[in-house]
C-alpha cells in the first residue's frame, strides 16, 4: 500500500453516479425512469454498488434520499439501490414520496415509527423532494434514521447544499452523492 509523499494529502474518492437511465429516462413528465441493473450487459452504473456497500455498513432501517433539485433523480437512485439490495440479500423496499402532501407525510411518518419498521425486518429507501422546495417532505425526512443527499454537479451551489444540510440536520446526514447528469 502506497502512502502519500510528504506534503501531499490523501484525497478520498467521491462516488459519482453517471446519467441515471440515460438521457431519455429523465424526459419531461417521466417521474419513474426505468432502471436496468444486472442481467447480461446491463450492469449497475459505476458507483452505485460502492454506494450500496457504504450505506449497508451503517446501522439504519429507513433512509431518505433527498434530491437538491429534481426528485426523479432521487427516485432513480432509490430504485437502483433497491435492485442491488434485492440481488445481494434481501428485504429492501423502495418508496416514492415525491411531491408528498402534509397529510401523506404525517401518515408516512407514523408508518415509519421505529417500533413498526424494526418489527418488519425490512429496510426502507425513500425518494423525497428537497424540503426547501416541498416543506411537507421534512415530515418524512425527520421520521427516517438517516439521509443521503443527492447533489447535482455544476447546478447545486455550495451555499444551497449547506442550507439543505442545516435544514435537515447534520445528525441525520449519512452522506452525499455528487451526480453529474
Amino acid at each position: 500500500m502506497e502512502t502519500p509523499a510528504a506534503g501531499q494529502r490523501r484525497i478520498e474518492q467521491s462516488v459519482l453516479v453517471p446519467r441515471p437511465g440515460g438521457p431519455s429516462a429523465l424526459g419531461k413528465g417521466k417521474t419513474e425512469p426505468e432502471v436496468k441493473v444486472g442481467e447480461g450487459g446491463n450492469r449497475s452504473p459505476r458507483g452505485v454498488g460502492a454506494l450500496y456497500n457504504a450505506l449497508t455498513a451503517r446501522d439504519w432501517v429507513s433512509l431518505a434520499v433527498v434530491s437538491s433539485e429534481e426528485g426523479d433523480r432521487a427516485w432513480w437512485l432509490v430504485q437502483a439501490l433497491e435492485q442491488i439490495a434485492t440481488r445481494a440479500h434481501g428485504p429492501f423496499r423502495a418508496l416514492n414520496v415525491l411531491a408528498v402532501t402534509e397529510a401523506r407525510a404525517t401518515a408516512m411518518a407514523h408508518a415509519l415509527s421505529p417500533a413498526k419498521i424494526r418489527a418488519a425486518s425490512q429496510r426502507y429507501l425513500l425518494a423525497t423532494d428537497s424540503p426547501l422546495l416541498n416543506p411537507a417532505a421534512l415530515g418524512v425526512i425527520t421520521a427516517c434514521d438517516g439521509v443521503l443527499l443527492l447533489l447535482h454537479a455544476g447546478r447545486t451551489p455550495i451555499s444551497g447544499a449547506r442550507r439543505l444540510v442545516d435544514f435537515i440536520g447534520r445528525q441525520r446526514l449519512m452522506g452525499a452523492v455528487l451526480g453529474s447528469w
